[in-house]
């Protein structure tokens, strides 16, 4: 074989790795045949010494070794033979045979046979180069010949040692003698050491005798490579520091190739303490060999490092003036090795000789009933590669001394397993077909499985999983003893079957152990020596637990010999007790032929012993110290950081014991900190990915949660750390909180939720802010001391931010539900705090999206704390922002909690304050109209359907069964429409909205109803319609406000109680808006006019003014006053006044009046109701039965109410009634035809709405049913009050139809009749044709009612069929009111007599010229009515206490026998909205022309005395009867029906019955007599006296009780206007009101969250510099224990200590302990003093002074805010206090760290003597905290001298509070147990004691030196030293 010791080079570049690479890429079963190379020699002879010509024949692959060369030339005489490289041509892997020749034969060259030099094979050639060299085959079983020491040399040289075809050169250029190999070790180096400082050896010869000592022999790397002695590894680096640096390298190599290959190399070198003086040695090394020091120290540090060792590297890890040490940032490449070790610490070591191993004692049986169990861990450490697959070594032996039993052995890489059942050489082999890589620990556990009536089986489990199952049938029966019982060897002790390598614990078990707990052995790992009695002893889960420490397997336990258990050679068996015994004697095993018990140090127990991981944390502050590179400049390397943290995470996956200690000392404060302080260039993507590594394990560790959330706490979240970081990174970050992070469950459980939100959202505000805050919002913004993101990355940065905090918000809480709402209202305190306190659009755009998102997807949670945290004023904050993208969040957020909120908790947060109607005022403070996205969310509020998205387009049509859930927002967004600048898309707006509520309302009654519930709906409704439209748009917007109205006025009439006064408050209030509209127009008119006149009446008044004067002195010369003077001089005063006024803006609602507005409203009504009318009447049910019907009766009475609101009005528009029928019935009628209301409605509007009520009345009065008498009580109505308007409606359109009979265009005289001789006659005629010819339009609708309900059969008819019915109804509806129906009989009796004696004067006297009323002008003048009609046209009637009086009418009709209305109760109740009241109680101012009885005779013209022609009298009968017949039935009828009542009524002038004649009788009674004697007898003398005297009264009386009712009805409008405003101006001001109390409210909330954003701002900064502090405490402590005399950073030259006094005392109050004094070294405060005491100059001392203020801030003793001008040191450091600060026991460093910061907090001030210090004062569990607010001005006025107030822990504290003695409801009184005590204003007794018990701090009485004596049990309970 060719020994490749002879090739350094070749093994530097293939061995580095090799001893991994074998590990994993050793695949023995499919490398067992390597083909070898041959060659042929051929001789030649040689003068003295022969040479060997070598021949290589070519090969597939380069020959594997020069051993193979030479057995095959098979020259075993050879004496002398060496092949060595030169210094050129060692890369060459070259196979060659030597053939030695006789003395004295002739010299020969070298020739060259053929080619066999190859280049350089690569790491992966190499090692399949090894492999194959492991396992190539010997035939002959000869050992290779060593080519060694004493050898003669032949030396090869290579042309070019890089080519592919190098040849073997033709000489040889050198021979080189090498000594015996008698020498001793030291003769050998000595002979090194000299051959090197001469010169006279090679560096080869030095490597090659190097390693023949280190091995004992010939070194070979594959099969002579373990190190013989430990000895020799010292002598070989004492020769090493000789060595020149390239022979240092190719020694180095070599040395880590060999160390690799066996870990009895590593033991050895371990034992040389290898690993200290390669320490000692790499500070000086070159690059080359520093890199192989490093890795040599790597695989030392892997397998062993003791604690000197380690002290060691971290002393070589110490930086040195602030600067690293050469070379030392490569120790953190071995560091990061060190964690990565297999096995346990403690192991049996089998050399692997003959005859080593463990003999076991005698055992007197084997078990098999329940299978056994072998199972251990072991390791395959081969000593020789070459003939490592024809060993065999043994695993176990277990035999009889028969033979007979059982073993496992290695057949290369494979087990086999033997059962030997009866003589020796006949049992059962099976091979495991599972290959154990070798330098490789594996779980190995074979389980026998018996079975007595089946096959047994043999289960092989290999690194807990089932390698083979395998059918044997293994029992060996036998009685005998097993007295042959090996571990590691066979019973012959032979060395091919003795086992080399490692093994760990190995257990017997006398059962077939499970799958599952063969995985939990395995998972159980290689360090557990025990006998599975207790589960603490592992950390495992606990279902591996279950499977390991149920019991089972320490029952079954047969044996186990551990290497822990070992006295020397004595192995000790620790099975428990209790168990079956199979020994026959001592159980105890021993160990044969050097096998021994190994001990190893992880990094991780060497580094418990120096003190811990947290050792490692003083080199982070190192970080910004640069390092000597190798051109000697210094340079800091940035990747240290990243190095650091992986070697700490390794070292925490690793180690549980690590990640304890890592956590008590909070070591990632520290690191923070270091990292705080050093270049934020350390922190990149590698350092951050470090971080998140360490998290991601963390989460999967069960005991990780508490490290983590200090990781989370001090690092991952820690803003100042990272904002200066480069974009990608802080975004990677924050994205991995946001999503990764949160997915372990359990750290939910644990982590600080409300905290943790509070501290991303100071993040949020402080750091990440987008919009600097310091303008608008006033904070100052932090992290302004380096570069920022941009625009783009601060934004993305916030929203992986707020992802997390939504996540963190959201997560399921386990808590309590109680705890789980406080948690969250908290959470969303902050949010509303942040919301509240930033005023920059920007910086909010996405909090508020955030917030939003939480109302809506945590309802349940979110709403409760919204209300109690008063979220509804940070809303309306945002409504006041300008920025419309404000606006709109703080809506959504107002309408999801709206949305999800329930209803006493919605009316309790909007409806005290009033809030919907502050909407208005906030939306348009910065707004100028309402946009449509405002609009949308408005909708969605209205209608509670939230969208998470703001909408800029039209929504969805509403469907069908979304209702009004805030009906009040109807009202907000209409004011905001008309309150708005008009613009196009305000008018798209306006339409959207209205056709939104049309289409709500149109299809839900629920909807319609909450309008119409709510109060004075029609202000703000009608307030959108334009009274005067000026363009389309505005006709179309103002249509859509009628059909809405249209649309609620029909629900209100047809479905609701009492709709009808909806219509009289909408008849109101649009008189009342109208009337508004009008005034408007008016007065901007009589402004602009004024405006324009005032310029050119100031120039006249100067004239006239000039005029005036003049005249004056004229008249007094003259003494005249003519009247042209007078007229002249009030003329000029009165111009001279009217410049001077200008017009009021005074504004009352006038007199109703119609207007467009209420035509059309009143249309729409009444067009809704005809529609349901022609529906019943078109539908199967008879009309009358659907009047009649109980579910109309609502609906038949509203429509009674409308009808009877507005007849008398109508009828008065229409110039009243008795003028009328006095036009109708009386040529030459003197009564005007005007409306003496003065209401504004045209004649024919009048007329037209008449024939429609005229057409419901034949509906809802006649066919109904409905008893009137409630409904007049409801409006407070004279009883028969309805009927009798009914009478006024129907005889009006009875006279219209008679006047329309008359004036047709085919009536003679038409075409002249409005050519009346005078105006006023033309004003009366022009207004009969227009209340005849108006309703003749072009109105289809009006038209069919016209046809229906207008029907002229004849124009001869006195009266129409309708008209005659119509009277008939309203005489004969209610009889049983009898009354009542007599007055109606007697008035119709009057109306039809003087209806029928009119049309039978007119046939008999035609008149003289044609004309349609028969006016000749003759005729008696009659008396002028101007002066009347003057009067009546400018009165306006008014009602007193709101009530109209009938008293004439009323006692007329009782005089006339009707019942008089007498009830005049409830006087004082103001009557309600929209009902009109009258009684006989009031009186009435005059109101137009009131008639008397005496203008009936102007119904009548002169007595009728004829004398006619026979033909012509025969014509007139004719004439007569058509014209009268129609009507006499119906007056017979109600004579006849009614006589009695008549008969007693209508008396003659003698007061005598005038109906008793019974020719009279006959007359009246007989229905087919003539109708000329009933004419006649109604025109004799005596009944026309009657009728005027009698019935006339009473239709006198009617006619001026609808006059009365009209007026009424007017003033009842007016009232009800006026309430209207009222109420709104109530509204309004109510609204003021509350909205101040609101905005007071919102100011006193805005102001506590600013104070309490100041307060967390103060408590984080707070808490962030005591972090810092105690890191900087912790990090001098450990620096402490590193620099005392046993750290690792001790100084060998020992410098002086510090000491100081301890602050303990004892009871003598005498402080005897000297502690060390960290702040000993380099005082400043000794130089100042020095400066001082020996008179120095002022500059001296002021230098001296700065260092000092400089020393001390910088060891966190003093802040800067306390350094002030002129303050000495006496009063900025107390040395007592520095003291107790650097001493005082800090739980936060030495006890159990806390799970919460601060639980409690508020504001306080700490009181000393003669000092008062604000601040925030908090306690947590243990900890009681003072931070003192350095910004307040307060502190900024106190002393400088006041030290600082630390923490103390709760374990020390005792809460003073009184319970007879003080007033403790201001204060508490805290004592240490070091007698330290303060006095914290605490607030009420009740809160602190709830404080102090919820953390438990002890509760005592107050104490003698606090001014007061305590009991006699607490002074003896208290010690002097607690005093």
């Amino acid at each position: 074989m060719t020994d490749r010791a002879t090739t350094p080079d070749i093994v530097a570049t293939d061995q580095l790795n090799s001893a991994s690479d074998d590990e994993k890429k050793l695949d023995a079963e499919k490398k067992l045949e390597v083909e070898s190379s041959t060659s042929s020699v051929t001789e030649s002879e040689v003068n003295g010494i022969g040479l060997v010509d070598v021949q290589l024949e070519p090969t597939e692959e380069p020959a594997d070794d020069l051993s193979d060369a030479l057995r095959s030339s098979k020259l075993d005489d050879l004496s002398f033979s060496e092949v060595s490289l030169d210094a050129d041509s060692r890369s060459v892997d070259a196979s060659a045979a030597e053939k030695p020749v006789g003395v004295g034969d002739s010299d020969s060259l070298v020739e060259e046979k053929e080619e066999a030099v190859h280049d350089v094979p690569s790491e992966d050639e190499n090692d399949n180069h090894s492999e194959n060299d492991n396992h190539s085959d010997h035939d002959d079983g000869e050992a290779p010949i060593p080519v060694g020491v004493g050898q003669p040399a032949t030396q090869v040289h290579a042309k070019d040692e890089s080519a592919k075809e190098s040849v073997v050169p033709p000489a040889l250029k050198k021979t080189t003698m090498i000594h015996s190999t008698e020498e001793t070790e030291d003769e050998t180096f000595n002979r090194l050491t000299i051959g090197l400082q001469d010169g006279s050896l090679s560096h080869k010869d030095v490597v090659d005798s190097v390693f023949q000592v280190l091995v004992g022999g010939p070194f070979d790397l594959e099969s002579k490579f373990i190190i013989q002695n430990s000895s020799s590894i010292t002598k070989m680096m004492d020769l090493l520091d000789k060595c020149p640096p390239s022979l240092q390298a190719e020694m180095w190599s070599v040395f880590v190739a060999i160390v690799r290959k066996s870990n009895r190399n590593l033991e050895a070198c371990s034992r040389a303490n290898l690993i200290t003086k390669a320490l000692d040695r790499l500070s000086t090394a070159d690059v080359i060999n520093s890199d192989l020091l490093v890795e040599l120290l790597g695989v030392l540090s892997c397998y062993s490092i003791n604690v000197k060792e380690t002290k060691r590297l971290l002393k070589s890890l110490k930086a040195n003036n602030g600067v690293w040490p050469r070379n030392s940032p490569k120790l953190l490449q071995v560091m990061k090795q060190m964690p990565k070790r297999e096995g346990p610490d403690v192991f049996f070591s089998f050399p692997g000789v003959a005859g080593s191993g463990i003999a076991l004692p005698p055992l007197s049986k084997w078990p098999y009933q329940n299978g056994w169990t072998f199972s251990t861990w072991l390791r395959m450490d081969p000593m020789n590669s070459v003939n490592f697959e024809k060993e065999r070594p043994f695993v176990y032996c277990f035999r009889t001394s028969k033979g007979l039993g059982y073993s496992m052995h290695f057949m290369g890489s494979c087990l086999v397993l033997t059962a030997m059942k009866m003589k020796p050489g006949r049992g059962f082999t099976r091979c495991v077909k599972h290959e154990l890589s070798p330098r490789k620990w594996h779980h190995v556990a074979i389980s026998h499985v018996y079975s007595r009536w089946g096959r047994s089986e043999i289960h092989c489990y290999i690194d807990g999983h089932l390698a083979e199952a395998m059918e044997m049938t293994w029992l060996v029966n036998t009685s005998d003893h097993f007295d042959k019982c090996f571990i590691g060897r066979s019973p012959e002790g032979d060395v091919e079957s003795s086992f080399c390598g490692q093994m760990g614990a190995m257990y017997v078990f006398t059962e077939a152990i499970t799958l599952q707990q063969a995985n939990s052995l395995y998972c159980l790992g290689p360090a557990y020596q025990s006998h599975f009695k207790h589960e603490a002893e592992c950390d495992l889960p606990e279902g591996y637990k279950k499977h390991l420490f149920d019991g089972r397997l320490s029952n079954a336990l047969m044996m186990a010999y551990c290497p822990k258990n070992c006295d020397r050679q004595l192995c000790l068996e620790s099975s428990p007790k209790g168990n079956v015994n199979y020994f026959i004697q001592i159980p105890h095993a021993a160990m044969t032929h050097g096998v021994e018990v190994v001990t190893t140090h992880s990094i991780h127990s060497s580094l418990h012993s120096v003190g811990g991981i947290q050792m490692l944390l003083p080199l982070f502050s190192q970080l910004d110290s640069p390092y000597v590179s190798d051109d000697g400049t210094q340079t800091v390397d940035y990747n240290i950081c990243s190095t650091l943290l992986s070697v700490i995470a390794l070292l925490l996956e690793t180690s549980p014991s690590s990640q304890q200690q890592l956590f008590q000392n909070k070591g990632f404060l520290v690191i923070a900190h270091a990292l705080h302080r050093a270049s934020k260039q350390h922190l990149t993507a590698t350092v951050l990915e470090a971080f998140i590594g360490m998290a991601k394990f963390l989460l999967t560790c069960p005991a990780g949660i508490p490290l983590l959330k200090q990781l989370f706490d001090y690092i991952l979240f820690a803003p100042e750390l990272w904002i200066h970081t480069p974009a990608t990174i802080q975004t990677r970050l924050y994205n991995y909180l946001a999503t990764d992070f949160l997915a372990n469950a359990q750290f939910l459980a644990s982590i600080r939720q409300q905290a943790t939100v509070a501290q991303m959202l100071h993040a949020l505000k402080y750091y990440y802010w987008v919009v600097d805050p310091r303008a608008r919002s006033g904070f100052a913004p932090k992290g302004l001391d380096g570069p920022r993101p941009n625009r783009n990355d601060i934004v993305a940065i916030r929203s992986a931010l707020l992802a997390f905090i939504k996540r963190l918000i959201t997560k399921p809480s386990t808590c309590a539900d109680i705890e789980m709402d406080s948690e969250k209202e908290e959470e969303l305190q902050s949010l509303l705090n942040f919301v509240a306190t930033v005023h920059e659009d920007d910086n909010l755009y996405d909090v508020l999206a955030v917030t939003t998102r939480l109302l809506s997807d945590e309802p349940s949670a979110m709403v409760p704390a919204f209300d109690r945290k008063k979220g509804v004023a940070v809303v309306f904050k945002l409504l006041a922002s300008p920025n419309e993208l404000v606006r709109l969040p703080g809506l959504k957020m107002l309408g999801y909690f709206l949305c999800r909120a329930t209803l006493k908790r919605k009316t309790d947060v909007v409806g005290p304050q009033n809030l919907f109607t502050l909407l208005t005022d906030r939306l348009l403070l910065s707004a100028s109209h309402l946009t449509l996205a405002t609009y949308n969310v408005l909708y969605e509020l209205l209608t509670e359907q939230m969208t998470p998205s703001i909408s800029y387009v039209k929504h969805p049509d509403p469907g069908e069964d979304i209702r009004f859930e805030n009906s009040t927002l109807l009202k907000v967004i209409a004011n905001l429409i008309s309150q708005s600048q008009t613009c196009d898309e305000l008018m798209e707006v306006k339409k959207l909205f209205l056709h939104d509520m049309i289409a709500l309302c149109q299809d839900n009654r629920d909807n319609r109803r909450t309008i119409l519930q709510m109060s004075v709906w029609q202000e703000w409704l009608i307030s959108m319609a334009y009274v005067l439209p000026a363009n389309d748009q505005e006709a179309e917007v103002s249509s859509l406000v009628y059909r809405l109205f249209g649309i609620l006025l029909h629900h209100a009439v047809r479905l609701e109680y009492g709709g009808w006064r909806v219509w009289v408050d909408t008849l109101a209030i649009a008189h009342s808006k109208v009337s508004f509209e009008l005034f408007r127009r008016e007065m901007a008119a009589k402004n602009r006019a004024y405006s324009s006149s005032v310029s050119s009446g100031k120039e006249s008044l100067e004239t006239i003014v000039k005029n005036t004067v003049s005249d004056l002195v004229d008249k007094v010369v003259s003494g005249t006053d003519s009247p042209s003077e007078t007229k002249k001089s009030r003329s000029a005063s009165i111009v001279a006044s009217n410049a001077g006024e200008q017009p009021s803006s005074i504004y009352r609602t006038p007199e109703f009046r119609w207007s467009n507005v209420h035509l059309r409203l009143l249309s729409d009504l009444l067009l809704s109701i005809e529609n349901d009318v022609a529906e019943w009447k078109a539908g199967s049910v008879p009309i009358i039965d659907q009047v009649n019907s109980s579910d109309n009766q609502v609906f038949v009475a509203n429509t009674v109410h409308i009808l009877s609101q507005l007849i008398d009005s109508l009828i008065m528009a229409c110039g009243g009634l008795l003028p009328l029928l006095a036009a109708a019935t009386s040529p030459n009628s003197e009564l005007e035809i005007v409306d003496s209301t003065q209401q504004d409605l045209a004649i024919e509007d009048a007329a037209g709405f008449l024939i429609r009520f005229v057409a419901l009345a034949e509906t809802f009065i006649f066919a109904s049913a409905l008893s009137f008498s409630d409904l007049e009580q409801e409006k407070n109505m004279p009883s028969g009050g309805i009927l009798r308007q009914a009478l006024r409606l129907v005889a009006t359109i009875s006279v219209r139809n008679i006047l329309a009979c008359r004036l047709t265009p085919t009536t003679p005289g038409y075409a002249s009749f409005a050519e009346a001789p005078g105006p006023k006659q033309q004003a009366k005629r022009e207004a009969i044709r227009r209340f005849v010819d108006g309703l003749r339009r072009e109105d289809d609708h009006l038209s069919e009612i016209m046809d229906a309900t207008v029907q002229i059969m004849d124009s001869e008819f006195l009266l129409q069929e309708s008209d005659l019915s119509r009277l008939k109804a309203v005489v004969y509806r209610d009889m049983e009111e009898s009354r009542q129906a007599q007055f109606l009989a007697l008035a119709v009796t009057y109306l039809l007599s003087v209806l029928m004696v009119s049309r039978y004067r007119d046939i008999l006297e035609p008149p003289s010229s044609p004309s349609p009323f028969f006016d000749t002008g003759s005729g008696t003048p009659r008396q002028s009515t101007d002066e009347a009609t003057a009067q009546h046209a400018t009165s306006h009637p008014q009602l007193t206490n709101g009530s109209a009086s009938e008293a004439d009418s009323g006692s007329a009709i009782g005089s006339n026998g009707r019942a008089e209305n007498g009830d005049d109760e409830d006087q004082s109740k103001p009557a309600p909205i929209s009902s009109i009241k009258v009684t006989s109680g009031g009186t009435v101012k005059p109101a137009g022309v009131e008639y008397k009885p005496e203008q009936l005779n102007r119904l009548n013209g002169p007595k009728v005395n004829i004398t006619v022609p026979k033909e012509r009298q025969t014509y007139l009968t004719t004439k007569l009867q058509k014209a009268l017949e129609s009507s006499a039935p119906l007056l017979r009828e109600i004579i006849s029906d009614f006589r009695s009542f008549l008969q007693k009524t209508l008396l003659g002038t003698h007061g005598q019955e005038i109906m008793n004649d019974a020719k009279v009788l006959a007359t009246l009674r007989n229905q087919q007599g003539s109708v000329i004697e009933l004419v006649m007898l109604l025109c004799s003398q005596e009944w026309q006296t009657s009728l005027q005297k009698h019935a006339g009264l009473a239709f006198i009386e009617l006619v001026n009780e609808g006059r009365l009712m009209a007026h009424a009805t007017r003033d009842h409008v007016l009232r009800v206007a006026n309430e209207a405003d009222f109420i709104l101006n109530r509204l309004r001001a109510e609204d003021v009101t509350k909205h101040s109390e609101f905005e007071a409210q919102c100011a006193q909330t805005f102001y506590a969250r600013k104070e309490e954003e100041k307060s967390n701002d103060h408590l984080i900064s707070a808490a962030r510099r005591r972090d810092y502090a105690v890191a900087s405490r912790i990090l001098e402590k450990i620096t402490t224990i590193l620099t005392s005399p046993s750290g690792a950073w001790c100084h060998d030259e020992h410098p002086n200590l510090y000491w100081r006094l301890d602050i303990w005392e004892d009871d003598s109050r005498r402080r005897k302990r000297f502690i060390p004094n960290p702040y000993g070294s380099s005082h400043p405060e000794a130089t100042l003093k020095a400066a001082v005491q020996h008179g120095a100059s002022d500059e001296d001392v002021e230098k001296a002074r700065e260092a000092m203020l400089a020393h001390l801030v910088a060891k966190k003793i003093l802040s800067p805010a306390q350094l002030k001008t002129g303050a000495s040191l006496a009063d900025l450091v107390d040395e007592s206090d520095i003291e107790k600060w650097a001493n005082e026991p800090d739980s936060l460093v030495d006890g159990e760290p806390l799970a919460e910061v601060a639980s409690y907090s508020t504001r306080g001030r700490l009181i000393a003597p003669g000092i008062v210090v604000p601040g925030i004062v908090s306690i947590t569990a243990t900890d009681l905290y003072f931070d003192c607010d350095e910004d307040d001005p307060e502190y900024k006025e106190q002393d400088p001298k006041v030290g600082r107030f630390p923490g103390y822990g709760a374990a020390r504290l005792r809460v003073a509070m009184g319970g007879d003695s003080l007033a403790f409801h201001w204060s508490s009184i805290v004592r240490s147990m070091s007698r330290d005590r303060g006095m914290i204003n605490g607030g009420r007794a009740q809160r602190q004691e709830l404080v102090f018990r919820r953390f438990g701090l002890q509760l005592c009485r107050v104490c003698s030196f606090y001014g007061r004596p305590s009991p006699v049990r607490a002074r003896v309970a208290l010690s002097p030293r607690l005093r």
